[in-house]
């Protein structure tokens, strides 16, 4: 479980507010639509099917195409029957899609996640992939030429959709981008930062201290040599003995923290952490963390804090892998590592979680998962093509609505100022990830309601 929850911190990079799940229900129906694997070989035949979803319930003929985007999740069909993209296609008459983005779920190109597979797990590949399936739907489902595509995207969806806007231009006619994660970034170390903020404004100085102090503390008895004081502290299955293994302990430590504060999507999640760590009975800082760790999984017979035993999952190929199949997880390491980074080091000077993760740390886990050929150089290289083609941070695209939430530290990688026609941006004040994505509640507080409202407005305009 502790293994998974460090995998569910990685996630909410790419999927925060996208991953709510729900049973087929009468409204939808699964179609599969067929593909090349490689869309940039014109000697290849070689073909697969990816899944996608369709609710027509309240379309009528002239009506409007959504497309809720496909990000590294099984796609579900919750956000084409629920939430404000589902009410707005009810007001404006559309027809509802989503799609299954190519190596997650169903939608496997390959028998296998091999290395050799997945050099087709690329956002050009998927980008195509969703530009043949709009064209198939106006001409061949809708059966109309002319009827205007609004998309919808969270997380690395968001992703997926501003850059089919860039690139697909002529086949989308607006984008909603929710907590979207629009630039690749190599070394995202801002991420812990904008972390340590939100634990002293919603917790305290004293706890902010407390974490940082634990960190310097392991770190002083690591130098020590007390690897194996710190391995039972923490109740690790193995005991820290490597390099890789030190910077592994305080990565998991990290992220466990992380995944405490943002899951929940509330400041009460920090309130509650700072509190125990707070009136914790131990004597020194370390050992309050390490109660709290201990505690936050007691149910596990240990936590697997080193090296090894943290990327056995990520190794496995055998997409019937829960973790691969339900997950994602080597699925998205291999996007990470070859095309977005999104590497939460710990580089920042202004962060409590010490300063052992570093790039050489995400350097050897790429290279151990996926082998030698991602050297330091082929991953950063390919993060900054990433930029170079679809813009980054310097999008000049229009039709675009980028909403974040001020809670969300992904915020940092998405657009907070944009100036382009019949665009904009939101930022949704005491509010984490994709808050927007709901449906329009009497109990929303007046700022998410008035962010819900101008979603909304902005495609409306796109359509009209």
């Amino acid at each position: 479980i502790m293994v998974r929850k460090v995998a569910l911190v990685v996630l909410l990079i790419a999927c925060t507010g996208a991953c709510t799940s729900s049973s087929e229900s009468s409204q939808s129906t699964t179609h599969y639509f067929r593909t090349k694997v490689d869309h940039f070989d014109p000697q290849s035949n070689e073909t697969f099917e990816f899944r996608y979803l369709s609710n027509r319930e309240h379309y009528t003929p002239g009506g409007p195409i959504f497309v809720y985007v496909g990000g590294p999740w099984p796609m579900y069909s919750y956000y084409i029957e629920h939430g404000n993209f589902h009410d707005i296609a009810v007001q404006e008459q559309a027809w509802l899609f989503a799609n299954e983005h190519r190596f997650y779920g169903d939608s496997i190109p390959k028998g296998d996640l091999s290395n050799e597979n997945l050099e087709f797990l690329t956002i050009e590949q998927a980008l195509a992939d969703l530009a043949e399936l709009i064209q198939h739907l106006k001409d061949d489902i809708v059966r109309d030429v002319n009827a205007r595509v609004i998309l919808m995207g969270a997380g690395y969806g968001g992703t997926v959709a501003t850059y089919m806007r860039k690139q697909y231009p002529e086949l989308v006619d607006g984008v909603w981008i929710s907590s979207g994660r629009v630039e690749a970034r190599l070394n995202f170390k801002e991420y812990a930062v904008l972390i340590g903020e939100m634990i002293v404004q919603y917790g305290d100085d004293i706890c902010y201290e407390r974490i940082r102090s634990a960190y310097l503390e392991a770190e002083i008895l690591l130098i020590a040599g007390c690897h194996r004081k710190i391995s039972e502290m923490f109740n690790t299955c193995k005991t820290l003995r490597t390099k890789l293994d030190v910077q592994t302990f305080f990565y998991s430590v990290k992220q466990t923290i992380q995944f405490e504060i943002l899951a929940h999507q509330t400041v009460e999640s920090t309130k509650l952490l700072c509190e125990n760590l707070n009136n914790s009975k131990k004597p020194t800082n370390l050992q309050r963390l390490a109660e709290w760790v201990r505690n936050n999984t007691h149910d596990q017979q240990c936590n697997a804090f080193d090296f090894e035993t943290s990327l056995k999952d990520l190794r496995d190929v055998d997409i019937a892998n829960p973790e691969n199949k339900f997950w994602g997880k080597r699925q998205l390491a291999y996007q990470s590592c070859t095309q977005f980074g999104w590497f939460l080091t710990t580089d920042a000077l202004e962060q409590p979680f010490g300063h052992r993760v570093n790039m050489e740390y995400f350097f050897n886990y790429c290279r151990a998962i996926f082998g030698s050929r991602l050297t330091p150089k082929v991953i950063s290289d390919g993060v900054e093509r990433t930029n170079e083609q679809f813009g980054g941070h310097n999008q000049n695209i229009t039709n675009v609505l980028f909403v974040n939430g001020e809670l969300d530290p992904m915020r940092n990688i998405s657009i907070a100022k944009y100036d382009q026609e019949q665009s904009g941006v939101i930022e949704i004040h005491d509010s984490f990830s994709s808050a927007d994505m709901g449906s329009i509640s009497m109990y929303d507080p007046p700022e998410l309601m008035k962010a819900k409202l101008r979603v909304h407005e902005f495609v409306r305009r796109w359509i009209f």
